[in-house]
């Protein structure tokens, strides 16, 4: 090991110095939380590196030296009587060869150490600037943001005359034209449905002929602000369904959005998907209620039910991870964090005049300064020691009672 501007005090078995080498990595970043604590082991070794336990296992007693090396604890000896507490490996190791591990150049660790930062902090930052696009874009959804961008998308991708499969999809409403939201109920425009159709268009057309119409046919359908129905309903049903919703202010254009998907929310939930998964082994709670809680706004506004399922989603994965961090505080404030985030885009988009980007922009701006501005009261109010100021208000109380006699109070 190098002792350039470090302790040359500390002496590393060679034993020592293959753990080091090979899981030293692994161990930062255990200590900062960007690999869980979730094995006894792992939670040990956190407490030994944090200097609130001594060191007892091998790994332990490595990591130990290593900061004392780098200066960043004090030094001491240590009792070095390795005691087998770990039955399981603190970090993902990597491959090396079976040569025994040797002192290896300063300028050969140093460049190792800042291109495995930089190659962390790209992936987090990676990582965070998706889930916010995420975040960002169904919010957005909500606004009318999503039907230009959605006519759009009929005009670019489906535009064009119409192939027999599309005209056998539509053959109902052609026969009898039963209005805008014919998709619903005519029996041609559900998964099940327009196969069938397709299938029945021509008697001589073979089955790759089918596969290419179907999916063209069905593409047509997506990319279009009335987008393809979750499933055919009755009409009359949907009738009366859309009178009764209307008295608590949910437009007839509104309940067939939300039993029905546009290329845009399908985009919008894909995009949620690859945000949960990217940070699926992240330990942060209260990323992942901050996620659920934005995508469930959004789920909400924009009426997309397949967008429900990935906040349900990243609400199970916050609490399984607050609940194996025994941090299920983190909870409440991550969802409240990304709701109101969501919101103020809403409320940006809505109440500002103009070109619907203007408010949008206007939004996400705000809503970046709310989620900060709430992440930090949050972390504020949870460094306040509250038993300390429940004792101090209890003392109060008890000397204002001793002074007057009416009340008598003790500590619990």
């Amino acid at each position: 090991m190098p002792e350039q501007r470090r302790n040359g005090l500390v002496r590393f078995s060679e034993e020592e110095k293959a753990l080091l080498r090979r899981y030293l990595r692994s161990y930062r970043n255990l200590v900062a939380g960007r690999i869980p604590a979730n094995t006894a082991a792992r939670k040990r070794f956190v407490e030994v590196a944090e200097g609130r336990r001594r060191s007892e296992a091998i790994h332990e007693i490595a990591f130990v030296k290593w900061q004392m090396w780098m200066r960043l604890r004090p030094y001491e000896v240590l009792d070095e009587n390795i005691v087998d507490v770990a039955s399981e490996p603190i970090g993902r190791s990597k491959r090396i060869s079976g040569a025994p591990a040797m002192a290896e150049p300063f300028f050969s660790t140093r460049i190792r150490d800042v291109v495995g930062r930089l190659v962390d902090r790209s992936s987090t930052r990676g990582r965070d600037a998706l889930e916010h696009s995420a975040s960002w874009f169904n919010s957005a959804l909500g606004t009318e943001f999503a039907l230009q961008l959605d006519r759009w998308m009929r005009d670019t991708f489906a535009a064009g005359k119409a192939t027999i499969y599309d005209k056998a999809m539509d053959a109902a409403h052609i026969a009898s034209p039963s209005g805008p939201f014919h998709r619903l109920w005519d029996g041609g425009h559900s998964l099940i449905d327009a196969w069938t159709a397709v299938k029945n268009a021509s008697p001589d057309d073979t089955f790759a002929q089918e596969v290419a119409g179907y999916l063209g046919a069905i593409w047509k359908d997506v990319v279009t602000p009335m987008g393809l129905p979750i499933a055919t309903v009755d009409r009359e049903w949907f009738q009366q369904t859309a009178v009764t919703l209307k008295e608590f202010g949910i437009t007839k254009h509104q309940f067939a959005d939300a039993i029905s998907q546009t290329g845009s929310e399908l985009a919008g939930a894909a995009l949620g998907v690859v945000a949960l998964l990217l940070n699926w082994d992240k330990a942060d709670a209260e990323k992942a209620a901050s996620l659920a809680g934005s995508l469930g706004v959004s789920t909400i506004c924009a009426a997309n039910p397949i967008l429900g399922l990935v906040a349900v989603a990243c609400f199970a994965r916050a609490y399984q991870t607050a609940k194996n961090a025994n941090s299920k505080s983190s909870l409440p404030v991550g969802l409240f964090s990304g709701s109101a985030g969501s919101a103020v885009i809403l409320a940006s988009s809505s109440i500002i005049a103009g070109p619907v980007w203007v408010g949008l922009l206007v939004g996400i701006v705000a809503s970046i300064l709310t989620q900060r501005a709430i992440s930090s009261g949050a972390k504020r109010v949870g460094e306040v020691d509250w038993n300390g100021v429940r004792e101090w208000v209890v003392s109060a109380v008890r000397t204002r009672a001793g002074l007057t006699g009416l009340l008598s109070l003790k500590t619990a």
